[in-house]
């Protein structure tokens, strides 16, 4: 259950990307930028299941798990707030 829904999330984070990186980025830059988020995606897919396990074995590991896991939701939240629109703005305007 837990994988089917990390796999539609991640399917999902996959189409905003492309649908944002487009208007947001410069051609130079967005390959390099959906090339490091791929690859970073397909690496956290490795090592997020050891880690978990590692994390639940430790005394109290389901709330250390539980609340590490919040913080980094809360840290994703944030930082999309650091985006800006630019709806109707040209990038070869610069």
């Amino acid at each position: 259950t837990f994988t089917s829904l990390l796999s539609f999330f991640n399917y999902s984070i996959y189409s905003c990307l492309f649908l944002i990186v487009p208007e947001s980025y410069h051609t130079e830059v967005r390959n390099t930028g959906v090339g490091l988020a791929n690859s970073s995606g397909k690496l956290s897919g490795l090592l997020a299941p050891l880690a978990m396990g590692l994390m639940l074995d430790v005394p109290h590991g389901f709330t250390i798990t539980l609340v590490s896991a919040s913080v980094m939701f809360c840290a994703c939240g944030l930082s999309a707030l650091l985006l800006k629109e630019t709806r109707g703005l040209s990038l070869d305007a610069d």
